[in-house]
């Protein structure tokens, strides 16, 4: 077991040793650098197409429901079969479908939390020719 996390370490600054002698690190900080620069600029700018890529800004939420303002909106024999240790979202969509809870009336007790937006980055794949013509007769 010794030798072999010896090794390991040995490799590990091997590793090392080659990416300062031929440049890597300084590759990779490259890299990273344009990479939070386009990141930034398309999140300023909301999402985009440039020349083989579609740069899209992803806006995500958390959604829960409340359960103390549930507790204030709903009958107490209705809240017992939606509320496990928290509100179970499953059990009050059932509800609502069936008729037996108003979704109107229990609405502001559903909380919607954004997320950090963050960019997704597709490289857009060309399309010869014969696809593009077929693609084209079809719509057609």
């Amino acid at each position: 077991m010794a030798k072999a996390l010896d090794r390991i370490e040995e490799i590990d600054a091997t590793i090392t040793t080659m990416m300062d002698e031929y440049g890597i690190n300084d590759l990779v900080d490259e890299k990273k650098d344009l990479d939070k620069k386009v990141r930034e600029f398309v999140l300023a700018k909301d999402s985009m197409e440039v020349p083989n890529y579609k740069l899209t800004v992803v806006r995500g939420f958390m959604r829960k429901w409340d359960g103390e303002k549930l507790a204030k909106l709903v009958p107490k024999g209705i809240l017992l079969k939606v509320v496990d240790y928290v509100p179970n979202a499953d059990k009050i969509d059932e509800l609502v479908k069936a008729g037996k809870l108003d979704a109107k009336k229990i609405k502001s007790a559903y909380i919607e939390t954004p997320k950090q937006p963050y960019v997704k980055i597709t490289k857009v794949k060309e399309q010869d020719s014969s696809e593009a013509d077929r693609v084209a007769e079809a719509l057609a």
